[in-house]
């Protein structure tokens, strides 16, 4: 087979430079970005009609990936044992494309306001696609197989001290309070460090957020100006 060519049609715009505080699963947060599409290729008459439409797929490149080596079964976050790669939704992919639901907030001009994201910053958009409930939506018994027998999605209680409220608020970032939150709420550390007993900093935004973690309760300790 001939190796196919692909060109992003816009780059999204997200809170998150690193893979290591991205949420893992794009419905779990309501977290918002925006789309820019290229607009020498691209007028607003392209994506007009998507006013009125509640949700987009977006279909876009892991670019940030740079595991070359692939393997048949990988242990996604929440599973116990490995699982097959195409039975998972690991970024480590024969072709790193990722695919996620959105919210469509609004549209202006070439831009897409969207919430609830899984995305790095600055991720290469390959197509946008209308979520149509009359056919994306399965008919009959539905079911995730081994998904299915997982334990539900573990949530934290998080607690900010007030000296970090009073560094957000002096960062003019209070607004984003609901936002960090969200995220920490689901424990955006790795499985293999979740028993370390340290401090985390994970980036939101320009901003560097200090947290340490006691049994289910996540402490925010200090946030700072992130240096770019």
């Amino acid at each position: 087979m001939q190796p196919l060519s692909l060109s992003p049609i816009g780059y999204i715009r997200t809170p998150f430079v690193e893979k290591f505080s991205t949420p893992r699963q794009a419905s779990l947060t309501q977290i918002p970005a925006i789309i820019e599409l290229e607009k020498n290729s691209f007028s607003s008459a392209a994506i007009k009609d998507l006013e009125g439409i509640s949700h987009i797929w977006v279909l876009y490149v892991f670019h940030l990936n740079q595991n070359l080596t692939l393997k048949a079964k990988v242990r996604p976050p929440r599973s116990k044992l490995p699982r097959s790669l195409f039975a998972t939704r690991t970024p480590h992919r024969p072709n790193p494309i990722g695919l996620s639901l959105v919210r469509l907030l609004k549209i202006d001009g070439a831009t897409l306001f969207i919430e609830g994201v899984d995305m790095v910053d600055g991720s290469p958009i390959l197509d946008i696609k209308p979520y149509i409930s009359a056919y994306d939506r399965p008919k009959g018994k539905v079911s995730s197989g081994w998904v299915d027998k997982l334990e539900p999605v573990r949530t934290l209680k998080v607690r900010w001290q007030k000296e970090a409220l009073s560094q957000l608020k002096g960062l003019q970032k209070s607004s984003r309070r609901k936002y960090i939150t969200e995220l920490l709420r689901l424990d955006p550390r790795p499985r293999p460090q979740r028993d370390q007993k340290r401090i985390f900093a994970f980036y939101y935004e320009n901003m560097n957020i200090h947290v340490k973690y006691s049994l289910e309760i996540c402490s925010v300790i200090k946030v700072e100006k992130a240096e770019v």
